[in-house]
């Protein structure tokens, strides 16, 4: 303990030395010390060994932080071991100061490990990137490095947190390798879907795809082959409007690009005035309704102790039954809209899959587009587009989801016409619209009811112009009540 103490008196003052020196050189501690010119670093890499501040580079108060944990008045840290000796000191202050004014390359490389010949596999301290080297690759050893990237080509689908550059630069593989780097969701841009994430290489000024993509989104992994070593990262882009996906309940998604459009109408009842402006982060919306066969299955996997909290069953236009212990929609409803489901049901059925319900700005933009159309498919109507009063179905109410592709929107949801009512995430105001925020609103904190969007299939054409909103009393149903869901997004 007195050895201890000793050893922390000795470093205190020349700890102080050392940084007064530094700092005497180039004007102080405040925002650190200037970079030479053309030397500084993009701070979107987290973990580069040495920068304990995080901010992509080095500067005197990392030197300070190294310092504090050596004489013990932090906890250790280990992106402090900068000379890759397994151990916090002096020694590694002084080589992040050199880094500070030059001396040094920055960001600081280690030795991951050595392959051969014989092929082998290495990884980074922190076991975010792995490197498998088959055998015949490599025709001597070599001592691999795998650092954090502070600098590389700009992208907007740039997965922050996964640059590394594998050295030494200018390798080749006579096989090709793989590599595999780790990613964390909250990193992932907004406007970037998950599912087009993919291993890249820079090359030139660029980013280039390698083959052999592999991505396993529930370990947040991306691998792929490599011919040789340099700077990799992930990187994905933002789906166009219309793209689709498929949801864990097997159900179709399609893509809403961001953007900003006139909500409201001020030819319409009082509540849906005034017209306001409004921004929309993208976000995926049901390319349908929410089928009977579809809700069926969900009370089917949760078995609701009560399931008229979530839907009314055994009414004289009800559409799913129990039948010996099973939900099942009734003959020849499976794939019409469900229906008679109360707003905590199409919640549940929501947060069940991972989905949630549209904003009712996201419902009117998803259905009006940037034009702010008054109907899906255009300004002008057309009966044969939608399932309406005039227009109902076989067996007198609702058509089959999909029935009418030509009335699309702009981003491909059908069915926003029209068939059934559904709900939104939103209270129901009638003043809200004086008061919207600009991007991405979500409705009053409080309210009686729940907004109800779309029209239905009892409805008049009047009724199914996309920004028409009518409110509904979420513990109850009107016959006519069903849902979307929608994902990603600002809310999700």
């Amino acid at each position: 303990m007195n050895h201890l103490r000793s050893r922390r008196l000795v470093l205190v003052p020349f700890a102080a030395v050392l940084i007064a020196a530094v700092c005497g050189c180039h004007g102080g501690i405040d925002g650190g010390i200037a970079l030479s010119e053309g030397s500084c670093v993009t701070p979107c890499q987290a973990g580069l060994r040495g920068d304990l501040n995080g901010n992509g580079q080095p500067d005197v108060s990392d030197a300070i932080a190294i310092l504090r944990i050596v004489v013990g008045f932090d906890a250790a840290n280990a992106l402090a071991d900068c000379d890759c000796d397994g151990a916090t000191g002096v020694s590694d202050a002084i080589l992040l100061l050199r880094c500070v004014v030059g001396l040094s390359d920055w960001p600081l490389e280690c030795v991951a490990g050595t392959v051969g010949p014989g092929g082998g596999t290495v990884t980074n301290g922190q076991q975010s990137v792995r490197l498998v080297v088959p055998a015949g690759a490599l025709q001597t050893d070599v001592d691999v490095t795998i650092s954090p990237e502070a600098t590389y080509p700009a992208n907007d689908g740039f997965v922050p947190g996964t640059c590394y550059t594998l050295g030494p630069e200018g390798t080749e593989l006579a096989q090709a390798g793989q590599l595999r780097i780790n990613y964390n969701d909250d990193s992932i841009p907004g406007d970037v879907d998950e599912s087009t994430l993919a291993l890249y290489k820079v090359v030139g000024d660029a980013w280039e795809r390698q083959p052999g993509q592999v991505l396993v989104t529930g370990e947040n992994t991306v691998s792929a082959q490599i011919n040789g070593f340099g700077t990799y990262a992930i990187l994905g882009t933002a789906p166009a409007a219309g793209d689709e996906r498929t949801g864990p309940d097997g159900q179709t998604l399609v893509y809403v690009p961001g953007g900003g459009f006139l909500m409201g109408s001020d030819t319409g009842d009082d509540w849906e005035a005034p017209v306001h402006m409004v921004g929309i982060t993208g976000f995926w919306i049901g390319k349908c309704e929410v089928t009977c066969d579809q809700y069926a299955a969900f009370l089917n996997a949760t078995q609701p102790d009560n399931v008229a909290d979530w839907i009314l069953l055994n009414l004289f236009n009800s559409r799913i039954e129990l039948v010996e212990g099973v939900y099942q929609a009734k003959a020849e409803r499976g794939r019409h809209p469900v229906n008679r489901v109360l707003w905590a049901g199409a919640v549940a059925y929501c947060q069940y899959y991972g989905y949630r319900l549209p904003t009712e700005a996201e419902w009117e933009f998803a259905a009006g587009g940037p034009l702010s159309q008054d109907y899906p498919w255009g300004d002008a109507w057309d009966g044969a587009q939608a399932c309406y009063e005039n227009n109902q179905g076989p067996l007198g109410d609702t058509f089959e989801v999909g029935s009418f592709p030509d009335g699309a929107s702009w981003c491909g949801a059908l069915d926003m016409a029209g068939n059934i009512m559904e709900w939104c995430a939103d209270w129901m105001s009638f003043t809200y619209y004086a008061q919207s925020p600009i991007q991405d609103p979500t409705g009053p904190t409080t309210g009686a009811w729940r907004v109800l969007r779309g029209g239905s299939s009892a409805r008049p054409a009047a009724e199914l112009r996309c920004w028409v909103r009518r409110g509904g009393n979420p513990d109850a149903d009107g016959g006519g009540f069903g849902f979307r869901i929608a994902d990603g997004g600002a809310w999700g």
